[in-house]
């Protein structure tokens, strides 16, 4: 019996870590030490292309892009509502002067999650890229997590995102950059 609670312990454990929702929740709040990192990272980026941009209609946990919105009244998934991703995610990454000389860079996105949660409230976003350059590829991760509310309820099972929710995603997808990119780079022998 007590190995059969083991192994149902180690099951569970198992899929809290694989699901999204669970690691944003039990994610540490981003420090602003870390926003300052990202807020002020050199990005040296020309974006040839951004691909993997897949929106959802009949979202659930498992689409590409979605925003999981928890609060008292129920839960839900929801398309994220930026209606230019393409520009989104360059207007996050790339130098205002576009940055000639940069080498390009394709991004593929492989997941932008946003989850807003009331009691207590916070707002995370992960986003997980993939960065092509040069003939290399390196993927990354970029996790950040602040307190606050992030959603407003309109109804009593639907809510919309404040525009705080939009910086949470631009340094989410800066981190994952950067994560990918430091991959890239050749190191010292």
């Amino acid at each position: 019996m007590r190995l059969m609670q083991h192994v149902g312990a180690i099951v569970a454990s198992i899929l809290l870590v694989a699901c999204a929702t669970n690691q944003l929740h039990f994610a540490p709040y981003t420090s602003s030490a870390e926003v300052e990192r990202l807020e002020t990272a050199n990005i040296s980026a020309y974006i040839k292309s951004v691909r993997g941009i897949q929106l959802c209609s009949r979202c659930t946990e498992m689409s590409k892009i979605v925003w999981h919105a928890s609060a008292h009244a129920g839960e839900g998934f929801a398309a994220i509502p930026i209606s230019n991703w393409e520009g989104f995610i360059r207007g996050s990454l790339e130098s205002p002067d576009g940055l000639p000389d940069a080498p390009p860079v394709s991004i593929t996105i492989d997941r932008i999650f946003l989850k807003t949660f009331a009691d207590p409230d916070y707002y995370a976003c992960q986003v997980k890229l993939t960065v092509q350059s040069a003939g290399k590829s390196s993927s990354g991760t970029g996790v950040v997590k602040f307190e606050g509310r992030a959603q407003e309820l309109i109804f009593r099972r639907e809510a919309v995102l404040k525009p705080v929710s939009a910086n949470a995603i631009r340094l989410a997808l800066r981190a994952a950059y950067l994560d990918a990119t430091a991959r890239l780079r050749p190191t010292a022998s």
